[in-house]
């Protein structure tokens, strides 16, 4: 395709009032909120802003210059995927991918970069991948923003959700369907935050012996530094590798327990803003089954946020983990050894995910948490979805919950969507009593029986 070069003389700045929050005095604002338009290239003249970062008379610099780019083309035809980047004076700089639901993004510039009196920031369009055939050529809408990132986070902090549950406990359902219904939301589905800042212990001998450890061992933070010890002795079968805070290297000492958590928010919010920009969406809502073990030191970094409790009976999230398309090796399996192993294995590590994300969630402030059960939504989605839809701000008719909730209960999912071997199963309440034998029903509740009654489930 021939490059057509479009140049943006001295653009402008654009004000992200829906985030920053102000605007300072002595900068000019477009009249133009949809800012210019390019097709393959754009070259931008962009002044000395490094003042910027110390206004006269404004509370609070701004910190970074944000070139908007958004593709009305790529929403259209999303098999489509261009490839935007940009150059600052001939140094690439950043480059994004445009494609499917991803059709705006914003490059953020820190101001020290733009020290000299004058830049020239180019913008470059390219296909990396075509779809089917069109006679539409694809066309970029850019403007630019001034940031300030402390209030970034600060706004993107407030606006933030975080499920947390087990896995196989219904978050996809809960996030997606729910909560990221008609575009209330924003998804971030498995970030792997948690599983990058809370490390697990590796030693072999965790799982050894498994018959001998046929019980509930609490799980948290003052059990893993020694400030509470166990009941019963025997080494925990899941362990974070928080021991000792007092070594001066270590990430989670105390002398680098603030840089943790504050390099925990700007890897989050970096995240989050490579996903998702930060303009066009009113929340944020992070599905974190596999990384709930990491939900006391993340709540700790967002104490602004909204936290969401998911409880399911975790005899029938066992019974999932035995399904076909969590494990065709427990599915499948006739050896008695093996399924004890994995009722072992899986009853421990929900204990471990569910002790954590208790202690996140009765340290976090009562009206920024919310306790949803698995069971509730499934009998009663009404009640539910008002009840959390209130609790979070969220927007919804009665009239809108009750069309949401019919259409995203399980049994209204097509049929090719669900079943043993699908993301969405059966949904059954107490589906574990076909699935396992008393005895290992018994050793279920063994391990994991002091958390099921602590949550109101018959033993």
């Amino acid at each position: 395709m021939d490059q057509e070069t479009h140049t943006v003389l001295t653009p402008r700045v654009v004000f992200a009032d829906e985030y920053a929050g102000y605007r300072p005095p002595q900068v000019p604002v477009s009249s133009d909120r949809d800012g210019a338009s390019f097709r393959w290239t754009a070259t931008l003249d962009v002044p000395k802003l490094l003042y910027l970062l110390e206004h006269p008379g404004v509370e609070g610099a701004f910190t970074h210059l944000a070139v908007d780019v958004q593709s009305p083309f790529v929403s259209e035809h999303e098999d489509w995927e261009i490839e935007v980047s940009i150059t600052i004076d001939g140094t690439p700089f950043d480059k994004r991918l445009y494609h499917k639901c991803y059709t705006r993004h914003q490059f953020l510039i820190p101001l020290p970069v733009l020290r000299f009196e004058k830049h020239q920031i180019i913008v470059n369009a390219a296909v990396t991948r075509t779809g089917v055939s069109t006679d539409d050529q694809p066309e970029h809408k850019i403007q630019l923003c001034l940031i300030s990132q402390p209030r970034l986070w600060a706004e993107l902090e407030k606006r933030s959700v975080w499920v947390y549950s087990t896995a196989r406990s219904g978050s996809t359902w809960l996030t997606h369907d729910v909560l990221c219904a008609d575009i209330r939301a924003r998804p971030v589905d498995e970030s792997g935050i948690g599983r990058m800042f809370a490390p697990l212990q590796w030693d072999a001998e965790r799982f050894f012996d498994a018959g001998t450890r046929n019980f509930y061992i609490e799980s948290g933070f003052p059990f893993e530094i020694g400030e509470k010890q166990r009941p019963r002795h025997g080494l925990p079968v899941f362990q974070r590798s928080f021991a000792n805070l007092d070594l001066e290297n270590q990430i989670l000492s105390r002398h680098n327990f603030d840089f943790y958590h504050e390099m925990l928010r700007d890897v989050t919010f970096g995240h989050v803003l490579n996903e998702w920009g930060l303009l066009g969406y009113p929340r944020v809502v992070f599905k974190m089954p596999n990384d709930s073990h990491g939900a006391d030191f993340i709540m700790r970094a967002f104490p602004g946020s909204h936290m969401v409790f998911m409880m399911r009976d975790g005899r029938d999230v066992m019974r999932s983990r035995f399904s076909p398309f969590a494990s065709r090796a427990l599915a499948t399996t006739a050896n008695r050894d093996l399924r004890r192993f994995g009722i072992f294995y899986y009853s421990h590590l929900w204990n471990f995910q569910l002790d954590i994300i208790r202690s996140a969630f009765e340290a976090h402030a009562s009206e920024r948490r919310i306790l949803v059960y698995y069971e509730q939504l499934r009998s009663d989605p009404v009640r539910v979805i008002t009840e959390l839809y209130q609790h979070l701000g969220m927007p919804g008719t009665p009239e809108e919950i009750a069309s949401l909730a019919e259409r995203t209960r399980l049994e209204n999912v097509p049929a090719a969507e669900r079943g043993p071997d699908k993301p969405r199963q059966n949904g059954i309440i107490g589906g574990f009593r076909q699935m396992f034998d008393e005895e290992e029903i018994a050793l279920m509740n063994a391990i994991m029986g002091p958390n099921l009654t602590r949550y109101g489930y018959d033993l």
